[in-house]
């Protein structure tokens, strides 16, 4: 068996169905070739539920080893002006160059783990109270907006 991908669908001239559902409330998923013949796939709804509700609890994990990876981050490297460690949430990543900042990494917990590491490499680990001076620092040097930044 084999499934067909957007281009080959197109390439065929199949009909794009992806989410279609029919009166018995079966849900389209893909279109597969098996011993030469063309064939589609069709969740039930009960298949559908059970789909989501696995997809729901693999994000919800992934989002609890994120947590856990930042943390560990934060405790093992510490604050790197004054040398903090005691509680994770004391720390947060500040970023080394505002002008390569992706996005913060405390809103990347749907990310790749990938992502998050390659994001992080670009901050360093400040205590609530160095980051909220070096933060200060950068705002009276005209360095970023208080409304954008904060």
């Amino acid at each position: 068996m084999k499934y067909l991908k957007k281009e080959e669908v197109k390439k065929l001239n199949l009909p794009d169905k992806m989410g279609e559902k029919r009166e018995d409330g079966y849900t389209f998923q893909y279109y597969y070739i098996r011993d030469g013949k063309i064939s589609e796939l069709w969740y039930s709804p009960k298949t559908m539920s059970n789909f989501k509700l696995r997809k729901n609890n693999r994000k919800k994990e992934h989002i609890k080893r994120i947590r856990a990876f930042t943390k560990r981050v934060k405790l093992y490297l510490g604050c790197c002006v004054c040398g903090y460690k005691k509680s994770s949430d004391a720390l947060q990543f500040d970023h080394k160059d505002i002008d390569i900042k992706k996005k913060n990494i405390s809103a990347m917990r749907g990310y790749s783990m990938k992502a998050i590491k390659h994001e992080m490499r670009k901050c360093r680990v400040l205590c609530a109270n160095c980051h909220a001076e070096h933060t200060e620092k950068q705002r009276k040097e005209g360095l970023f907006d208080y409304e954008i930044n904060t």
